[in-house]
């Protein structure tokens, strides 16, 4: 009998999963609407720009 675990269900054993707060961009923009409209585009602070966050099933390892 095997004794590897199982895959995650959640990231399906990458450890990741698209960031929540920038949809896995890694980016967010804001609408300023002073004097004109303006649109900025930073770094997602929630995943540093990656787009990912650990998976908070496994905790990043893959397996359940």
């Amino acid at each position: 009998m095997s004794q590897e675990k199982a895959v995650c269900s959640r990231c399906h054993g990458t450890g990741s999963i698209p960031c929540p707060a920038c949809g896995g961009s890694g980016k967010l923009q804001n609408l300023r609407e002073h004097v004109e409209k303006e649109k900025r585009v930073q770094s997602c602070a929630a995943c540093h720009g990656s787009g990912k966050k650990t998976c908070g099933v496994c905790g990043g390892s893959g397996k359940k």
